[in-house]
C-alpha cells in the first residue's frame, strides 16, 4: 500500500513538471509572437523616426546655410549695383545709330574687318531700362578680336558681350577667321527720363542695369 502511495505522489509530481514545462514553452511562443508582431516593429519604427529626425535636422542646417549664402550674394549684388550705378550711364534708345557707328569705328581701329552690324528688337528688361541686341559680323585674327572685346568692356560700360564665334574661313584659303559677335546694349526704356544735364545718360535705369552692363 505504501508503494502505491509513493507511486501516486511520483506520478503527480511528474505530471506537474510536464505541465510547467508545457506552460513555459507556450509562454515563450507567445513572447516570440508578441515581439515579432508588436514590439519588434515598434522598435524599428522608433529607430526609423530617429533617423528621419536626424536627416531633417541635417537638411534644415543645409537650407539655413544656403539661405545665408543667398543673403550674402544679394548683399554683394546690391553693393556692386550701387558702385556701378555711379559710373555707368545709360543712353536713350534713339541713339542706336550713333552707338552702331561708334562700335563699328572701334572695331576697325582694333584691326577688325566689319562686314555687317545688325540691331535686334529691344527687350524690355525692367520698368526703366531695356536691352538692344547688336550682332557684329566680319573677319579678324584672334589678337585683334580679343583687343576689341577688351575695348568694349573698358570703354562702352553700357554694352555687354553676350557671346561670340570665331572660326577659320573654310571657303577662302589663307584668309582671316570669320567672327560673329553678339552684344547687349543697355539703354533707357521708352518713357524713362535721363538725368538732367547728362546728355541722354544716366537716370534710374542705370541703377537697375548697371550690374549686367558693367561686365
Amino acid at each position: 500500500m505504501k508503494k502505491d502511495f509513493y507511486g501516486a505522489i511520483a506520478r503527480a509530481a511528474g505530471n506537474d513538471w510536464a505541465v510547467h514545462a508545457g506552460g513555459a514553452i507556450v509562454a515563450l511562443a507567445v513572447a516570440g509572437i508578441l515581439y515579432s508582431t508588436v514590439l519588434g516593429p515598434a522598435r524599428r519604427e522608433r529607430e526609423s523616426v530617429k533617423q528621419d529626425r536626424a536627416s531633417l535636422e541635417q537638411r534644415r542646417s543645409e537650407i539655413n546655410l544656403l539661405e545665408n549664402k543667398l543673403l550674402q550674394a544679394r548683399a554683394e549684388l546690391r553693393r556692386k549695383n550701387e558702385d556701378l550705378s555711379r559710373s555707368v550711364a545709360l543712353k536713350n534708345m534713339s541713339q542706336l545709330n550713333r552707338r552702331i557707328s561708334e562700335l563699328t569705328a572701334a572695331a576697325e581701329e582694333s584691326g577688325l574687318t566689319v562686314l555687317g552690324v545688325e540691331p535686334g528688337e529691344p527687350l524690355r528688361e525692367a520698368r526703366d531700362y531695356a536691352v538692344v541686341p547688336i550682332t557684329v559680323r566680319g573677319a579678324a585674327v584672334f589678337p585683334d578680336f580679343a583687343a576689341f572685346l577688351t575695348k568694349v568692356h573698358d570703354v562702352y560700360r553700357d554694352t555687354a558681350v553676350a557671346g561670340f564665334d570665331l572660326a577659320s574661313n573654310q571657303t577662302v584659303a589663307a584668309s582671316e577667321p570669320v567672327y560673329e559677335l553678339k552684344l547687349h546694349w543697355f539703354t533707357l526704356a521708352d518713357g524713362a527720363a535721363p538725368a538732367a544735364g547728362s546728355d541722354g545718360a544716366g537716370g534710374a535705369g542705370s541703377k537697375a542695369a548697371a550690374s549686367a552692363a558693367g561686365r
